[in-house]
């Protein structure tokens, strides 16, 4: 799994901090989009925690809907980004 090997790899080469973004469909709310953005993030979050990364390095971006002029491909998606350095 993705995760996985992201986590190990977090594990491996510490960043400064670890920021998981969320995305959703312009479909719906924008109420209900932020939730499943927020519970995304959460599932990723969780998920590497489980895998032993330090919780403390998480920074949760939920976004919400996506500005995808290609449709809806890779709007339903999570980013992990590693910062490293201050």
């Amino acid at each position: 799994m993705v995760v996985d090997q992201a986590a190990e790899r977090i594990k491996q080469k510490p960043p400064s901090t670890v920021a998981i973004a969320g995305y959703t469909f312009n479909d719906g709310t924008v109420d209900d989009n932020k939730r499943l953005a927020k519970k995304r993030v959460a599932v990723v979050r969780d998920a590497m925690i489980a895998d032993g990364v330090d919780p403390k390095l998480f920074l949760d971006i939920p976004i919400g809907p996506a500005d995808d002029s290609a449709g809806k491909t890779g709007d339903r998606r999570t980013e992990i980004r590693l910062q490293y350095g201050s």
